[in-house]
């Protein structure tokens, strides 16, 4: 096992595979060198074999959450999403606050037009560093959707936070965020928000009559 992860590390592969074959000869339920052969054949296209050993690693050990990611990921890929949302769930069963497995499997929901509960999972995330994109993307499609203005405006307000937008992005978050400001009769608020947007929708001149 030792020597396993020596040549993992050094990415001697062949001769990886080949002291894991003997480790396992004196133990056959080695679940890391299994886990650390399944990594191997990842990195060596082989996903077929990588799936067999993650598998392997489950027979001996069900509470491998390692394997467990690494077979989800291979199933998103994949776009099986059945058997990747189960080793998720699993994983989240073990470790509720595993924030990579509760994003995938946000992201797996939103994939398959559910954003009731891919917003559940993503307002359930510890940390969204990395992730911010398609978070706010998602909570704010969904409170738009349900009609949470409260909700929405603080989501809104963060994402025109950000220092890098995409402009059309920009655009659509000013707009609705203006949107919101004006049913709470917010008018100078919206008003300052609708003429950066001004091009672009004709609420703009109704608001500024409304301001005067």
């Amino acid at each position: 096992s030792a020597m396993v992860k020596i040549y993992f590390q050094e990415k001697n592969f062949t001769k990886a595979i080949a002291a894991a074959g003997s480790g396992l000869k004196y133990n056959k339920e080695n679940v890391d060198i299994y886990y650390h052969l399944g990594k191997i054949y990842l990195i060596m296209d082989k996903e077929r074999r990588a799936g067999r050993m993650f598998n392997e690693v489950l027979k001996y050990d069900r509470t491998h959450l390692a394997s467990r990611m690494e077979l989800a990921n291979m199933h998103i890929k994949e776009k099986n999403f059945t058997k990747a949302r189960f080793q998720l769930k699993k994983i989240l069963e073990t470790d509720l606050e595993n924030d990579e497995a509760r994003y995938r499997l946000g992201e797996i929901y939103y994939a398959e037009d559910d954003l009731e509960d891919a917003a559940l999972e993503f307002e359930n995330l510890k940390n969204i560093e990395g992730r911010e994109n398609l978070y706010y993307r998602v909570l704010s499609e969904y409170y738009l959707k349900i009609k949470n203005l409260d909700r929405l405006e603080n989501i809104l307000e963060k994402m025109l936070e950000k220092q890098e937008l995409f402009h059309d992005l920009k655009i659509w978050i000013q707009y609705n965020l203006a949107n919101i400001y004006e049913m709470k009769e917010r008018y100078e608020e919206a008003l300052e928000l609708y003429k950066s947007v001004k091009d672009k929708n004709a609420r703009y001149k109704d608001v500024e009559e409304r301001v005067k």
